[in-house]
Parts: structure tokens; C-alpha cells; sequence
């Protein structure tokens, strides 16, 4: 049930709860408009244009373009006219990619 409050505001809340005032909204609204724009979600389905697949890896579009050219990243499949790369073939080519790996002995093994 909306209540309209003294200031002339609605609210869905009881009217114990006043709704936010202009400044504080405004400021939590331009917080999530920040956050769905800087927030990169990766998306459930395994054909990633070139800017998803750079992101999923972890780089940038211009990185990622060089690793496809010298093999590192794999090259993408065509359907139709769109370029896809297959997010299984990122997981194994990132896998191959040197360091990380447990046998390695990295750096920051302790003996306890």
C-alpha cells in the first residue's frame, strides 16, 4: 500500500519509514548505475564474442588478440557472421598458459 508522507513523497513502506530524500536516492541510484556498468558478469553460454572472451581470460581485447595470433588463445569458430570463441577451448588454452600450477613450486610455498 503506498502512503504519501508529509513531504509530499510516497512510500511502499509502513509510515513508521520515511523514503529516502532526493540527495541520498540520487546518490544510491549513480552507486548501481556504477555497479551495472562496471560489473562484468560472464554470461552462461559457451560462445563469447572477442570482448567476453578477453574478459572470461582475464585481459584486454588488445592482449587477447595478440595471444589468438601467436597461438597462445585459440582461434574463433563462425556462425554465419558472427565470430565465437568456445569458452571450453579458453579454459584449456588457459590451462597450457606457464605458471600457477601446483608442480611448479612457486614462489610462494612455505615449508611449515
Amino acid at each position: 500500500m503506498r502512503k504519501r508522507l508529509a513531504n509530499g513523497q510516497q512510500s511502499d513502506r509502513g509510515t513508521s519509514e520515511p523514503a529516502l530524500s532526493g540527495w541520498r536516492s540520487a546518490a544510491m541510484a549513480s552507486v548501481a548505475a556504477r555497479e551495472r556498468i562496471t560489473a562484468c558478469p560472464l554470461p552462461p553460454i559457451r560462445g563469447l564474442n572477442r570482448e567476453q572472451a578477453s574478459a572470461y581470460v582475464g585481459i584486454s581485447t588488445t592482449l587477447f588478440d595478440e595471444m589468438v595470433k601467436d597461438g597462445r588463445m585459440p582461434k574463433p569458430k563462425r556462425a554465419n557472421g558472427r565470430t565465437l570463441w568456445d569458452r571450453h577451448q579458453l579454459d584449456r588454452a588457459f590451462d597450457r598458459l606457464p605458471g600457477g600450477d601446483v608442480e611448479d613450486g612457486g614462489e610462494w610455498d612455505v615449508e611449515v
